[in-house]
Parts: C-alpha cells; structure tokens; sequence
C-alpha cells in the first residue's frame, strides 16, 4: 500500500506536536484542540501519553497539523474555530437556599422541623394525636 499521498508519512507524534506546539505555542493549541493536557501543565511528554491513548484527540492534532502544513512547509490560515469541538450544554445551578432554623413561632420554613414539646402539648389540647 502506498503512502505517497499521506502527508504525515514518516512522522512520529512527537514530531507533529513538537512542531505544532513551536508554531502555536501551547495557549494556541488549547484554542483549537481543546484538551486539558494543552491548557493544564503541558508538556509534550504528558500530551503524547494522552493522544497515544485517546483516538479522536489525535485525529484532532493530526488534522491541524495536515491544515497548517499541508502545502510543504508554509503554514495555512487555520481558524481556532475550526477544530473546537461544539461545547456541551452544562446546567446552570441558581442561588441555594439559605439554611434557616425554624421561626421562634414554631413555623416551618418550608424544610423539614423536629416537633417541639410545644407541638405536642397543643396537639393534646385539641384532642388530636
């Protein structure tokens, strides 16, 4: 099978990510492959262990390294945009609810209350159990 067309023929992974990181730098990696071992303490030690591991994040760099140096050498104009994957829609958490004590009234505060020997004295007054 010929490889004449590939044009990552040859090339090792850390050839590419050293490369890539030299030409984007780390922060520009983290824009337009957005993986934590990019963003958080990169290295290209910890980055190889992670594409060795995970395929879709190497697709990922190898497609950023054919459409920056696809053309022999001269970078093309890749936009950050074009290999972020789309986010995931995450859920939002509103205020929490304070944590209230019972009133003094004996009340509840929509939460769960202890009776009080207070309750239980009314509760004999009215005849109820």
């Amino acid at each position: 099978m010929s490889q004449a067309n590939n044009p990552l023929h040859g090339l090792t992974l850390e050839a590419i990510v050293t490369r890539l990181q030299e030409f984007y730098g780390w922060d520009g990696l983290a824009e337009r492959v957005r993986i934590n071992c990019f963003a958080h303490e990169p290295s290209v030690q910890s980055s190889l262990k992670f594409l060795r591991r995970t395929p879709w994040a190497r697709e990922a760099v190898e497609e950023l390294y054919v459409g920056t140096f696809a053309t022999g050498g001269s970078p093309v104009n890749v936009p950050a945009e074009r290999s972020r994957k789309p986010a995931r829609p995450r859920p939002v958490a509103g205020p929490k609810p304070a944590n209230r004590p019972a009133s003094a009234a004996g009340k509840s505060s929509g939460g769960f209350a202890w009776p009080s020997a207070k309750d239980k004295t009314d509760q004999d007054k009215t005849g109820q159990d």
